[in-house]
């Protein structure tokens, strides 16, 4: 029952200053009047492939796993201004718990046990706890890379839309640009 939102964006921390609801702890890049900058740009494609706040954070991150005792504390402690050229914010005053008792792990570190079926149903359980009872055939198989997993119910069950939905959607909208291209040219 608590949400972690981060954001990078210009002028990000705006973003959650008007939020009122309990149990959010909230992050962002940057401050008002300030921007969010790339760290590393694809010049083949001319995109940033990631912005710096980001990076550090999935730096940091990258050095924990799931039985880490890393804190949302120690997370935001790890936030350097000269680093990131903006001032990372953190609003804390809606969230229940003090900062250094809130594991990153808490909000980072799911890690879902899925078992995939050879036939049968065609589905396959996986326990409440998100652990597997041990393994089933197929569970290597190619199948095993199309499968939805639906935590809500519990359920694996395989591609719910079939290739040709796919096409018939690709081809819809096709569709849909070329009337609104000739609305926008019937227009003028």
């Amino acid at each position: 029952n608590e949400i972690l939102f981060m954001i990078d964006t210009c002028q990000a921390n705006t973003m959650y200053s008007k939020f009122y609801s309990p149990n959010i702890l909230a992050t962002g890049s940057a401050k008002l009047d300030q921007n969010s900058y790339s760290y590393e740009n694809d010049n083949d494609i001319g995109v940033s492939v990631i912005d710096r706040y980001t990076h550090y954070i999935l730096e940091f991150m990258e050095q924990i796993n799931k039985t880490s005792h890393e804190s949302m504390a120690d997370l935001f402690a790890s936030y350097d201004p000269a680093k990131i050229h903006s001032d990372p914010g953190v609003r804390a005053d809606l969230f229940g718990r003090p900062l250094n008792e809130v594991r990153i792990t808490d909000f980072f570190g799911g890690v879902a046990q899925v078992e995939v079926g050879n036939g049968g149903d065609g589905e396959a359980r996986a326990s409440p706890s998100g652990t597997s009872d041990g393994p089933t055939k197929g569970e290597n198989s190619p199948a095993a890379a199309a499968v939805n997993v639906s935590q809500a119910q519990g359920k694996v069950a395989p591609p719910s839309k079939p290739a040709e939905w796919r096409i018939t959607r690709a081809w819809g909208g096709v569709l849909l640009l070329g009337v609104l291209v000739g609305w926008v040219g019937f227009k003028r």
